[in-house]
């Protein structure tokens, strides 16, 4: 250092500026019973960590205090099987469904993110997903066959809003006059999944606001018809009986 420049410094007020860098902190994502589990993309990267039984993956230093809150996984990329995703959850909602931040929030009755989702919460973030049961309808088809001349009778009404593991009770046999009801079907052929009358069943269908449509499957009736001579009694021999 020059003699020049060594009494500036003595001669001369020093100011020294601060340099602050806001903290960094780590946010767990539990994936609460998910069936899809992102393994890769973001914000999943090398500074990452997924738990050994791969229902949770740990972000290290993902926000930072007062920065805006990046995405997360969205239910493009995690599902559960008879369950639609809503979002992520710690107290209030955190992210929506698509991944992107809910400003405004808290987390342990402490500031999360600010009106302009900034990440205003000093510690590490563990987030749930939240998952709504989905819901299907059953409805029920007389599937008349073409040959019989009269109409099916009994409860053909449509059971709603079933739950994805509720267990609900199939409608009782119809009737048909000439017709034996052999049971419901997935298909009208008789060539589907089938099910007995008042079977208690669950889980027929895994998406939201779906109809599962449930054929009856009928056997035409048959009986014989037997010819006698009407001779002092004698019958005629067996190949006289007649089969309809």
């Amino acid at each position: 250092m020059n003699s020049e420049l060594q009494n500036m410094i003595k001669n001369s007020p020093v100011v020294l500026s601060a340099n602050w860098e806001a903290n960094s902190y780590d946010v767990t994502l539990n994936y609460n019973g998910a069936t899809t589990k992102p393994t890769s993309g973001s914000p999943m990267g090398d500074a990452s960590t997924i738990a050994a039984d791969g229902n949770s993956a740990t972000w290290n230093s993902y926000v930072q205090y007062d920065h805006a809150i990046p995405k997360v996984f969205g239910s493009d990329k995690i599902a559960k099987t008879g369950y639609t995703f809503t979002g992520w959850k710690n107290g209030d909602v955190l992210w929506n469904a698509d991944g992107a931040v809910v400003k405004g929030r808290k987390l342990n009755n402490s500031t999360w993110s600010d009106a302009q989702g900034l990440y205003k919460y000093t510690g590490n973030t563990i987030v749930t997903a939240q998952w709504s049961e989905n819901s299907y309808n059953i409805e029920f088809k007389a599937n008349k066959p073409s040959k019989a001349s009269n109409n099916v009778s009994g409860d053909l009404s449509t059971i709603t809003n079933v739950k994805y593991t509720q267990s609900v009770t199939l409608k009782n046999a119809p009737s048909l006059t000439g017709w034996t009801f052999k049971g419901w079907n997935t298909q009208a052929d008789g060539k589907g999944t089938s099910y007995s009358a008042g079977q208690s069943v669950s889980k027929l269908s895994a998406t939201n606001g779906a109809t599962v449509t449930l054929y009856a499957i009928w056997s035409e009736n048959s009986y014989n018809i037997v010819f006698h001579g009407n001779t002092q009694g004698n019958r005629l021999p067996p190949d006289d009986v007649c089969r309809v």
